[in-house]
């Protein structure tokens, strides 16, 4: 998929993702805590009933448990049927979308571009290779890649006053 390459995309599924493992963490233990504090609050008050109110706050429990378990299920799911080739599209943006891939896209986008700039040698190439590696965080690369793209611009520059 052309979308699981977009580094800006690979951003938001790694942002989104991030989110939903914090939230598949907190709500469980948050409900937990919540069916806890009212059944002791029960029991304290001496409102408990029989044995019913216990095998109900054991259901809710187990099923917090079971939706904390969910994300791994899925996850576990995935992996096979990615292993067996049968998962194709979104498997591939969720597994891309973390930032060693990211910068990684982002370079190779940014060292595209600058070849790209070589071989047009006009400014609105130059332009858009210089607005790609202004995005690439490796600093040493960056700040050779801009200085390669400085020297093609004078180059231009020049070119364009020997005509004149």
């Amino acid at each position: 998929m052309e979308a699981c390459q977009n580094p800006e995309v690979l951003k938001v599924i790694m942002f989104i993702s991030e989110l939903l493992k914090i939230l598949f963490v907190v709500v469980p233990i948050g409900l937990i805590i919540i069916i806890l504090f009212s059944f002791f609050k029960k029991v304290a008050s001496s409102e408990l009933d029989d044995n019913k109110e216990v095998v109900k706050v054991a259901k809710r429990i187990l099923y917090c448990v079971i939706l904390f378990c969910v994300p791994a299920i899925v996850s576990f799911v995935n992996n096979i049927l990615g292993n067996a080739g049968l998962a194709v599209g979104y498997s591939e943006c969720i597994s891309n979308a973390n930032s060693n891939y990211i910068n990684s896209r982002i370079e190779f986008l940014a060292e595209e571009a600058v070849a790209k700039a070589k071989e047009d040698m006009n400014i609105s190439s130059i332009l858009q290779a210089e607005e790609a590696v202004k995005k690439m965080t490796n600093q040493d690369k960056k700040s050779s890649l801009l200085s390669e793209l400085e020297e093609l611009r004078s180059n231009i520059g020049s070119q364009s006053s020997s005509s004149n």
